[in-house]
């Protein structure tokens, strides 16, 4: 018995100990979010309500931001990432590579290629994949892509990353950077389920090959 109480007592410790850690990491990047001049551009833009503006700016950022507000870009994008507002996800990956986060750069970028898919097949236009290929394009992915095509066991690795993350935040609102601000087609609502799993297994066999 008081091996056991002793391990409860570790547990909730040892727990206690994680959660403080993880909010001083979560305060120590709130901390730097603010005191960000680059980041705080960002903030004043987005308040402005003007998405286009603001993508435009985080697409210029790229080329003067450096390691270390590259990663307070990363954590100010995070809770955006499935807002729809804007690609938040595609710029969490190339603000990662230039924080010098390889990997996981890669992982945002292969899950931002199969959400971008999947939500523009929601928007009911044939336009709306043509959004993401072009975005693609712009930021030169390409890159990355071929890095992949490379590399075939990081590509199985990555696609099985980017459908478990597609999958663990299916219930994302309609996606207004692809679908642009005309209003949810009731049609391709009711078709977005089958029209999904089309997409994720099209994703599974062809990306990056």
């Amino acid at each position: 018995m008081k091996f056991f109480l002793h391990l409860a007592l570790g547990l909730a410790v040892f727990a206690a100990f994680m959660m403080a850690v993880g909010y001083w990491i979560y305060s120590s990047y709130q901390r730097g979010v603010e005191a960000s001049p680059f980041v705080q551009a960002l903030v004043r833009i987005e308040k402005e309500g003007d998405a286009a503006k603001l993508t435009r700016a985080l697409a210029q950022g790229l080329q003067q931001a450096s390691a270390e507000e590259a990663e307070l870009t990363v954590f100010w994008l995070e809770p955006r990432s499935h807002q729809g507002v804007i690609p938040a996800l595609y710029f969490m990956g190339l603000y990662a590579e230039k924080a010098g986060w390889r990997d996981r750069a890669l992982e945002l970028v292969s899950a931002a290629a199969l959400v971008g898919r999947v939500d523009a097949v929601r928007c009911g236009s044939p336009q709306a994949m043509q959004v993401v290929e072009e975005l693609e394009s712009r930021l030169e992915l390409g890159r990355a892509f071929a890095l992949l095509r490379q590399d075939p066991g990081r590509r199985s690795r990555l696609v099985k990353w980017a459908l478990d993350y597609e999958e663990t935040h299916r219930s994302r609102p309609r996606a207004a950077w692809v679908c642009g601000a005309s209003p949810a087609d009731p049609a391709a609502e009711a078709a977005w389920p089958s029209r999904r799993s089309e997409v994720r297994a099209e994703f599974e066999r062809r990306f990056a090959t």
